[in-house]
C-alpha cells in the first residue's frame, strides 16, 4: 500500500476500517491527524454543523405557512435550542483546552441529545437534511468525547 494507498483503498472492501481509523486518529506518527482529532477541533465542527442546521431550520421554518399558534411557537423553541446547542458547543471547545475530561458527561448528554433528536425528527418529520445534520453532529461530538479523554485535548 504505498503511492497510491488512499487511492487503493477507497476502490476496495477495506474502505470503512480505514475510515474508522483515521476517524479514531490511529495514526500515531501523523501529527495532522492528532491535531485535527483535538477535542476542540471536533466541537467547534459540530458548533458550525448545529448553526448550519438552525439557520436553515429558521429559513424554512420562517418561510412557511403556519395555521396554528402551537405549531409556530414549538418552530421558534427549536430554533432557539438549536442555536444555544451551537453556541454552547463553541464554548466547550474552549473549555477542552483546559478541562478535557470534565466536559467529557456534558459531550455524552449532547450526543444523547442529538441521536434522540434525530430519531425524532425522522419518526415524525421524514426529512433527510435535519437528520444528517443530528447524526453528522453526534458524529464529531463522539470524536470529541474520545479526544477529550486523552491528555491533550
Amino acid at each position: 500500500m504505498r503511492g497510491f494507498s488512499h487511492i487503493t483503498l477507497c476502490a476496495s472492501h477495506d474502505t470503512l476500517p480505514w475510515l474508522i481509523s483515521i476517524a479514531l486518529g490511529h495514526f500515531g506518527a501523523f501529527t495532522a491527524v492528532e491535531t485535527f482529532m483535538k477535542s476542540t477541533t471536533m466541537l467547534r465542527t459540530a458548533s458550525i454543523l448545529a448553526l448550519i442546521q438552525y439557520i436553515a431550520h429558521t429559513y424554512f421554518f420562517l418561510s412557511a405557512a403556519h395555521t396554528h399558534d402551537m405549531a409556530f411557537g414549538y418552530g421558534l423553541m427549536v430554533i432557539v435550542s438549536g442555536f444555544v446547542e451551537a453556541v454552547l458547543l463553541w464554548q466547550l471547545a474552549g473549555l477542552a483546552r483546559t478541562e478535557p475530561r470534565r466536559i467529557r458527561p456534558i459531550i455524552g448528554l449532547l450526543i444523547l441529545a442529538n441521536i434522540i433528536h434525530a430519531l425524532l425528527a425522522w419518526t415524525y418529520f421524514r426529512i433527510v437534511p435535519p437528520v444528517a445534520f443530528d447524526i453528522f453532529v453526534a458524529i464529531f461530538l463522539g470524536l470529541a468525547f474520545h479526544a477529550s479523554s486523552r491528555k491533550v485535548a
